[in-house]
Parts: C-alpha cells; sequence; structure tokens
C-alpha cells in the first residue's frame, strides 16, 4: 500500500506551482453566522513571520502561547519546536530540538505540559515510512540525538512531553499503535489520537492517552480509516474528525465521537469536496473551522469552511488571503476567545514564511423558535413554573434573558431580567412569575419575554408570545355527593342503578371532579371515571344490599383542588311484585321469564287494574320490561297522580327503571299503578321495585 504517503510524493513532485512552502500562522476570532460566500466575514491581518519554513507540523495552544513542532522542509523531517507569545515584544521563540525527528504528528497541551504525538522521521526523498514494531512497554526507536540530523528511521509510536518550566523534554508511555498524519486533539484531560497511517495501512484505530496514570486506552474505532484528517472539539463537547484520505481518496466524510458512550457517529453533514491535508480548529463558538487542504485531485485550496453542531452543516466562511495551502495545523489562539492559530503548510507559490490572523466578524442574530411556560399548560397554581427555551444560530446560542416586565425602548429592563446559559437543543429555567413584575402586568394571562444571545453578543427579537393563567384559589365542594334513583337505566342481575350527584364551585371554573365509590362502609375507596370530567352526575351500578357510599373533590384548570366531599351511606334493595306490602285490583297474571329479575313478573292488559306497593324508604324506582306489545300506566304516589308513563318500546328492554321517585328524607309511602288499557297494546307489567335508605 502506498497511498499512505501520497501526499508526500505529490508535494515532493518539483518547485512549480506546486512547491514547498513556509509556516503560515492564521489567527480567527469568533465564527459565527449563516452560510456566506468567501471573504464575505472577517478581516486578515498579517503578523511577523515564523522564523523558519516547515509543513507537516503540529500546533497547539496552552500556558499563554501557541507551540508549533516538527514537519519537515523539503529535504528533511525536523525536530525543532517553536513558541509563539502574542504578548512578548518578540513573538516567536526556537524551544530545544525534540528527541525525535516528526513529521505528520499531533500535539496536545494539558496540565500546564506539551505533549507530541507520533509522526515519522523517514527521509521524505530516500524511503517511504515503514512501521516499527513498537508494542506497549518497549522504548521507543532511536531516532536521532537531540540537536543531530535526523536518519532514517520508521513511523512512531513514541510521544514525547515538553515541561515549560524546566524547558527540557522527557519520553512518555508510546501508543499501542505506530502513527504518522495523525488527526490528534485534547478533551477532558485526555490526548486522543485518532486514525493516521502506520506505515504499510491507514487506521481506523483510536487510542487516548491520561498523564496522570501515563497510560494509553484503546477506543471505539473509527467507521472509516483515515489519514492526515483534522480534529477538533464542537460546541456540543464532541470531537469531530473531518476529512483526510484513505486509498480511496480523499474523503468528505465526517465523523463525531462522543467520549460519554465511547461512540462514533457518521450521522454528520459531509463536507463540500472531499479534503486531506487541513487545519481544524473550533472558533471559539461551538463551531469548527476548517482551513485549506488539497481535495482529491491534489489541488490545494484555499477555502475556510465552518462546522455549525446545532444545525449539522457546513459552510464557506471565507479564504486565505495569500492562497491555497495544505498540510497547515491549528490552535487556538491565547489572546481571546475565539481567537486560533493556523500554522504551516504547502502552496502554490513556494515557501512561506508569513504569519496571518483572521478576525471573523458575526454579525447574524440568534432566533427564538419556540418559548413554553409548562409545556404549554394554559393554567398554573404556582407562579413558579418552567419555561424552555429553544433558539438556534450559526454559531450556537450562548445565553437566555427573561423577564416578567414588558421591553422598555425596545429592549428588556436589566432590573427586571435574569440571564441563564443556554444548552444546545433546548434550555429549562425554573421560573418566579412574580418575580419583579408591576402590579399593570399581573393580571391573567401572565406573559413573560424572552431574549437569547448568541456568543458574539447579537440579540434576538424579544418573544412575546409566552403566557399563562395563575390562579391559587381552591374550588370547594358546594353539595353532595347525594344519590336518587332515575329512570331510563337497568337493573342488573346482582346490582342497582344509582345516581351519584354533586355541585362544586370555583372563582374561575371547575374542570374536572374525582369521583369515587366504597362498597364496605367508606373503608376503602375505588375511582371512577366521569365523562366529561365536569361532569355533575354520573349513572353508576352498587351491589343490591350494600352499605355503599360516594365522595368527590373538584379542581380547576390550574390544578387546584378542594378538600374531599363524602356522602352518607346509603343501600340499595330491590323487592320482588310479590313480596310483603304489595297489593293489587284486578287479573295481574303471572308471567315467568329468565329475563325478569327472579324469574318472574306480574302484568294485566284490562284498563283499571291496579298495582300498588307500601314501603318505607327515601327513593323509589318500578322496574318493568319494555316492548312494542306494551302500553300505558297512570303512577300515584301517596294518593296523587304524578304523570302518565309507557312501556312501549319498539325493541324489547328487560328490567328498565320506568319511573322513580326521591325525597329528602327516609318516609312510609304508597306506590300505585293502574293499567290505562292502551288499544292494540295494553299490556302493563310490574317486575320489581328499587328503593334506596340512607341519608340522601
Amino acid at each position: 500500500m502506498r497511498r499512505s504517503y501520497h501526499g508526500w510524493q505529490m508535494a515532493l513532485r518539483g518547485f512549480g506551482p506546486r512547491s514547498l512552502v513556509a509556516t503560515l500562522v492564521l489567527v480567527t476570532a469568533l465564527l459565527c453566522g449563516a452560510a456566506a460566500p468567501a471573504s464575505a466575514q472577517g478581516t486578515w491581518v498579517q503578523l511577523s513571520s515564523m522564523p523558519a519554513a516547515a509543513f507537516g507540523t503540529a500546533a497547539v495552544t496552552g500556558g499563554g502561547k501557541v507551540w508549533v513542532v516538527g514537519g519537515a522542509n523539503g529535504s528533511t523531517e525536523l525536530k525543532t519546536a517553536y513558541s509563539y507569545d502574542p504578548a512578548a515584544a518578540t513573538k516567536w521563540a526556537q524551544l530545544p530540538s525534540m528527541t525525535f525527528c516528526r513529521f505528520g504528528a499531533g500535539a496536545a497541551f494539558v496540565s500546564g505540559d506539551l505533549y507530541v504525538v507520533g509522526g515519522v522521521g523517514t527521509s521524505l526523498v530516500s524511503n517511504p515510512p515503514q512501521a516499527d514494531d513498537c508494542p506497549p512497554g518497549n522504548p521507543p526507536p532511536s531516532d536521532g540525538a537531540p540537536g543531530e540530523p535526523c536518519p532514517t528511521g520508521d513511523v512512531l509510536c513514541s510521544v514525547e512531553r515538553y515541561d515549560p518550566a524546566h524547558n527540557s523534554w522527557s519520553q512518555v508511555a508510546h501508543m499501542h499503535d505506530s502513527r504518522y498524519g495523525v488527526a490528534v486533539t485534547q478533551l477532558n484531560g485526555l490526548i486522543y489520537a485518532i486514525g493516521g497511517n502506520d506505515g504499510t495501512d491507514t487506521l481506523k484505530t483510536v487510542e487516548s492517552y491520561d498523564p496522570d496514570t501515563d497510560t494509553w486506552t484503546t477506543r471505539a474505532p473509527l467507521h472509516v480509516a483515515r489519514m492526515w484528517a483534522a480534529a477538533a472539539v464542537g460546541g456540543d463537547g464532541r470531537i469531530y474528525v473531518v476529512g483526510g484520505e484513505n486509498d480511496g481518496g480523499q474523503l468528505p466524510t465526517v465523523e463525531a465521537y462522543t467520549p460519554a458512550t465511547n461512540t462514533w457517529s457518521t450521522a454528520v453533514d459531509s463536507l463540500p469536496v472531499p479534503i486531506a491535508h487541513a487545519a481544524a480548529v473550533q472558533s471559539g463558538d461551538g463551531r469548527v473551522l476548517l482551513v485549506g487542504g488539497s481535495d482529491d485531485g491534489g489541488a490545494y485550496l484555499d477555502t475556510v469552511y465552518a462546522y455549525t453542531p446545532s444545525s449539522d452543516s457546513w459552510a464557506q466562511v471565507s479564504t486565505l488571503p495569500s492562497g491555497p495551502r495544505a498540510y497547515e495545523a491549528a490552535a487556538p489562539m491565547p489572546t481571546a476567545v475565539g481567537e486560533s492559530m493556523v500554522v504551516s503548510g504547502l502552496g502554490n507559490g513556494g515557501l512561506l514564511a508569513s504569519a496571518w490572523r483572521f478576525d471573523f466578524v458575526d454579525a447574524t442574530n440568534p432566533v427564538i423558535n419556540a418559548v413554553t411556560i409548562n409545556n404549554g399548560a394554559a393554567w398554573t397554581n404556582s407562579p413558579n413554573v418552567t419555561v424552555h427555551v429553544t433558539a438556534t444560530d450559526a454559531g450556537g446560542v450562548a445565553s437566555v434573558a427573561i423577564s416578567n416586565r414588558a421591553p422598555f425602548n425596545g429592549a428588556l429592563v436589566p432590573a427586571a431580567t435574569k440571564t441563564y446559559a443556554y444548552t444546545p437543543g433546548g434550555t429549562d429555567v425554573a421560573w418566579d412569575l412574580s418575580w419583579a413584575r408591576l402590579a399593570a402586568g399581573s393580571v391573567n394571562p401572565l406573559k413573560i419575554y424572552v431574549q437569547v444571545t448568541d456568543g458574539a453578543g447579537n440579540l434576538s427579537a424579544i418573544n412575546q408570545k409566552a403566557s399563562i393563567s395563575l390562579d391559587t384559589v381552591d374550588p370547594a365542594m358546594v353539595s353532595g355527593p347525594g344519590t336518587r334513583l332515575v329512570s331510563g337505566v337497568a337493573l342488573g342481575g346482582t346490582s342497582a342503578p344509582v345516581q351519584a350527584f354533586w355541585k362544586g364551585s370555583d372563582d374561575i371554573a371547575v374542570t374536572r371532579y374525582t369521583l369515587q365509590r366504597s362498597i364496605d362502609g367508606g373503608a376503602t375507596f375505588t375511582p371512577l371515571t366521569l365523562s366529561p370530567a365536569n361532569a355533575v352526575a354520573s349513572n353508576r351500578t352498587v351491589p343490591r344490599n350494600c352499605s355503599c357510599m360516594y365522595r368527590v373533590e373538584a379542581s380547576d384548570a390550574a390544578g387546584n383542588t378542594s378538600a374531599w366531599a363524602t356522602g352518607p351511606l346509603f343501600t340499595a334493595s330491590v323487592v320482588q311484585e310479590g313480596a310483603t306490602g304489595t297489593s293489587h285490583t284486578g287479573t295481574w297474571s303471572t308471567g315467568t321469564s329468565s329475563n325478569y329479575d327472579g324469574g318472574h313478573d306480574r302484568y294485566a292488559s284490562k284498563a283499571g287494574a291496579s298495582f300498588s306497593y307500601s314501603f318505607t324508604a327515601r327513593s323509589i324506582a318500578w322496574v318493568a320490561p319494555k316492548s312494542a306489545t306494551r302500553g300505558q300506566a297512570k303512577v300515584y304516589v301517596d294518593g296523587h297522580l304524578i304523570k302518565t308513563v309507557t312501556l312501549y318500546s319498539a325493541s324489547a328492554k328487560n328490567r328498565q327503571l320506568i319511573f322513580a321517585k326521591n325525597w329528602s328524607e327516609v318516609g312510609h309511602h304508597t306506590f300505585k299503578i293502574v293499567v290505562v288499557g292502551t288499544r292494540g297494546h295494553p299490556r302493563v307489567d310490574v317486575d320489581a321495585f328499587e328503593r334506596l335508605v340512607g341519608t340522601p
């Protein structure tokens, strides 16, 4: 396999239109905003040049400086190391040389020390790189003494540490795999070495180094083997590995690593074109910046792309002012959040030693997508609510500001506004609707005012759409639950129908009642479903002769709830048509059917025939079948004609409560049924009587 050093061969094919270029230094400011044409965003400022030209270097920031190490100058690999101090009069300073020459290495700065990982020390001209056998525990290969030229060597698995306090280099535990063209980044105190080439194969393998324990740990592999990829940490806390190359050529794909789950995802927007040999760095506002590189045809690029994790999209934001370049490295600048340095590379016009700073301008305002209070509820019974805000911005939303007070002169009132950090995907804020609210704004519904800010300080429009009504007054039960008998329902085989009824009140409105029933004298209660939820009566069945009771509570839209109102004990019983207290005049025959309660009933067809029942109860109901052959009857209670009822029905219905009468207390009463003698269907039946005893 020779694709592994394809990039070197391309670079060394002569010093014509693709000759070596010197190190380039680029400093970028915060990257924000949407996609824009090249050069539309930001400005470039030329800085002092790097002391010596190189490509394939590694760069990292730490301790207030940018560190640039290794690489090659076209004739040999380099073990040189430099620091760039933006605060010093002399910006560039040369450090002691590394132990080994390192081309295509990676760099990290953790806990005050500089680490240089892998690379290759083979002569670019004489020999392609070969893998060294470098298992854990063996010393790294000797690759030239400090200060001496680099002999032909191998792809390295060794790692060097530079201690700025003592101005010295030392060796630490080496990697499991030899790697050059390796992507290196740091996250949460660990150094990640990703992909690369071992001199024979392009790698998928990934490992991390813990400086505290001086150990390397194998991590989940990439989905696609790649070398000369670029890596940076996004604002969402994931490691992004961008582009690179393998035997199939340059890659447009991007993979994202989540440390918490040790997983790689390929569900990331691809680059607009395949790119390898580029530099990546976080822009400071959460986006990943990709500078230069080369395409699959070997042409060097002058593009600057930015990836926004929140929108999963790439956009070109600028072009390099000094032309195309590849094999550069990138690191954040220590001067300010969002500034970055990109160093070294190969260009079309020869070796370059110029340095540049890219000041990125974010003029795009973030946008609030939605604001909800308590998941969109219309009412709350507490001023303490949860406000959920979702917003988008090309560079990422930084903060959320909330106020209970209407804006003044188009801005939130500072003394009445609180600000919170924004969480990607949406922020939940515990909010007090009463805080700093004016009396004029305390009328339902209560509005809140929300504004978000991005990392560059750009403000969204103020969202004034979210509101909720506050009600802290509990409903009350006015009456009930009582019980009564009603007509139009059917007697069960072992149960009796009873209607429970009640009434509640609220300063706004009762929106829901909760009804429960006990059939054991109040020892236990069972919840019952109401439809609609604010119904004030419900037809139910209870076991015959049970010691039963109901209880009910009222709730309003805000969730305020009354105390339970518990009704009195009652018993529903059923007596047959031949029971004590019944009598009749005229001819009444006995009917038998399994459809009748008790298996039998009495019926008459001649006008004037009567059936009476004398009883003690607070409610009474006449039970009879209905059908197309049955007719009308007059109902008398305590000697008074109450109404004329009909037992006619086009379809047969059994055990129907034909007529019901209720009183406010238990008493002695008489119930009388008189046959009307309806022409064609005069029959009238008496199947049973249901009665209630106990307080209503």
